[in-house]
């Protein structure tokens, strides 16, 4: 039973005080369904707080400093044992070695019911007439409020030791070809990745508007699909359908205002055929609800299996999850909130943004850091930054590396071909 737990828990720490670390950050006092072991909890955080120890002797005099040890009571073997009897109890049965489980119970029990009081008033929600859509927005966004606990996270910490063999592991299996990179298609670009993009890294892709971002974006998803892995494109500016017909665009070579229009030259029809099968049969998922926010990008991850690549087009257009004062704010939270879904979910996130109108203001147009719009938190947070620069005079695109934290930076030469929204190797590469 929960109250078990609970009891365990605080008994544990009085039992043995260093283990209180190991769960300050996941358990507090509104967690206990036992109000007296909400008081004892607070007590033991306030001792620790002021350097403290913590036993039965100190934890009982906070209780009473609040006035609260008289009313503090505990099931003792079916007797309700109360005030330092009761604390001397729940030292005796506590076991400081399973103080961890204690609170991943204590947590879960606490979880599932603010999930019980969310599903009941969503009950309630039903009954009284609210619109289907608005109901269902409400739980999703009170279900991420909903804090809970995986052992998996303890995982995150380990010794040098292990993480230097982890390390090696790596290092061997990439000696044997047995590391699976997501390849963005361009040879001379996944070389200098080093194979190509890897988990959990956030590449930020900038440009100009009209500088080619989502054809880009939309080469790699099939470059990367057709390598057999799993790619989800959120698309923010355009709608699925137009995405999806730049691929079919790139796959068939017949161009996009062609499609639109529907004024097909007669050899195109068979091409434009096989390049409709061609994009329908890789695993390319598309999603393009606009000002999606993180918390419904995690949703989406979630439902899906397999992810191998994910694309968001573009960062300006997300929203970030709570309220922020400003729009350089906001940017920065969603910068910060992808990459920490590239780390939970453990894959590449390949995300556009826009530069701002310095680059065009300036003698040179060859784009910097300083000039992607809100910058500081992009720059902060990306692992690899890549900017297209067009060269007009030499008709080819330039895509400079300007930021590459595990790596070199540099530039790598595409062709353009604007008709298909398609770039292509070229065999020129600076450095």
């Amino acid at each position: 039973m929960n109250k078990d737990n609970e009891a365990g828990l605080i008994g544990g720490i009085m039992a043995d005080p260093s283990q209180y670390e190991a769960v300050s950050e996941i358990i507090n006092k509104n967690d206990f369904s036992w109000q007296p072991y909400g008081w004892a909890w607070q007590a033991i955080k306030t001792l620790r707080e002021n350097n403290m120890g913590i036993d039965v002797i100190t934890v009982g005099d906070e209780l009473e400093r609040k006035q609260k040890l008289g009313e503090f009571m505990t099931d003792g073997e079916g007797v309700m044992m109360t005030g330092r009897a009761g604390l001397s109890q729940l030292r005796a049965i506590g076991e400081p070695g399973n103080v961890m489980s204690y609170a991943f119970n204590v947590k879960d029990y606490s979880a599932k019911r603010d999930l019980d009081d969310l599903f009941s008033q969503g009950a309630v929600w039903s009954q009284n007439g609210r619109n289907a859509n608005d109901i269902k927005n409400d739980i999703i966004k009170r279900i991420e409020d909903v804090q809970t606990f995986s052992p998996k996270a303890i995982s995150h910490t380990q010794s040098i030791a292990d993480a230097v063999s982890l390390a090696y592991d790596e290092t061997d299996r990439a000696a044997n070809g047995k590391i699976d990179y997501i390849p963005t298609g361009f040879a001379d670009l996944d070389r200098m990745f080093s194979g190509g993009m890897t988990a959990p890294d956030l590449l930020i892709l900038a440009g100009r508007p009209g500088t080619g971002k989502t054809a880009m974006m939309s080469n790699i998803a099939i470059n990367s699909a057709k390598k057999k892995k799993n790619i989800v494109f959120f698309s923010l500016e355009m709608a699925n359908k137009q995405i999806a017909r730049r691929m079919i665009a790139q796959e068939s070579g017949v161009s996009y205002d062609a499609q639109k229009s529907g004024k097909l030259a007669e050899d195109e029809w068979p091409k434009f055929t096989h390049g409709i099968e061609s994009v329908a049969a890789l695993s390319i998922s598309l999603n393009d609800l606009p000002s999606i926010k993180i918390s419904q990008i995690r949703q989406e991850l979630r439902r899906l299996d397999n992810i191998d690549l994910v694309i968001v087009d573009y960062l300006q257009l997300a929203t970030a999850d709570g309220h922020q004062d400003n729009r350089v704010l906001e940017v920065g939270a969603v910068s910060r909130g992808l990459k920490l879904l590239a780390k939970e979910f453990d894959v590449p996130f390949l995300v556009g943004a826009q530069l701002s109108r310095a680059v065009e203001q300036r003698q040179s147009k060859r784009p910097v850091l300083s000039d992607l719009r809100e910058s500081g938190s992009i720059e902060q947070d990306a692992d690899i930054v890549m900017f297209i620069h067009p060269d007009e005079i030499k008709k080819q695109t330039e895509l400079i590396v300007a930021k590459h934290r595990n790596g070199p930076v540099g530039s790598v030469q595409l062709a353009y071909r604007p008709a298909l929204t398609k770039f292509e190797n070229m065999t020129y590469r600076s450095e």
